[in-house]
């Protein structure tokens, strides 16, 4: 007689489902938050490079100018380099773009004067290149 209720217990446990909770209940709802990617594409890296390229230079120039006293004196120096590594990024380059209404303003005169200092040297009997007898602006 003892098995009888062991034998019913069995039957009945067997018989009953776990109710879902909600961590174990199938979720309905998609994710909905944003996946993302810790690879830049290869113009944003570009893009990054040339503006630390340009913007390193005037922080560290402002850095020397306090350690010197002079804040004006180390701007100038850091824009001075920034503008030379920005001039070395050819087409992709602001300072060129600036410069290139001045330019074509003052290219006629600098290549006179060019040619004057060029002249005056040579009747000075010291040595100058032939190039700069010959100085013109722009193309043909």
């Amino acid at each position: 007689m003892d098995n009888k209720p062991q034998a019913a217990a069995r039957e009945t446990t067997a018989q009953v489902q776990p109710v879902p909770t909600r961590s174990t209940a199938p979720s309905r709802r998609h994710d909905l938050y944003v996946h993302y990617s810790h690879e830049m594409t290869e113009d944003t890296a570009e893009s990054a490079a040339r503006a630390l390229i340009r913007a390193v230079p005037l922080v560290y120039g402002g850095l020397l100018g306090g350690l010197i006293g002079s804040l004006g004196l180390g701007i100038a120096l850091g824009l001075t380099m920034s503008g030379a590594l920005d001039w070395r990024m050819g087409e992709k380059s602001l300072f060129r773009q600036l410069l290139r209404p001045l330019a074509v303003t003052g290219c006629p005169y600098l290549s006179w004067l060019m040619r004057g200092i060029a002249r005056g040297l040579s009747l000075m009997h010291l040595p100058v290149a032939a190039k700069y007898f010959d100085l013109h602006c722009g193309g043909a």
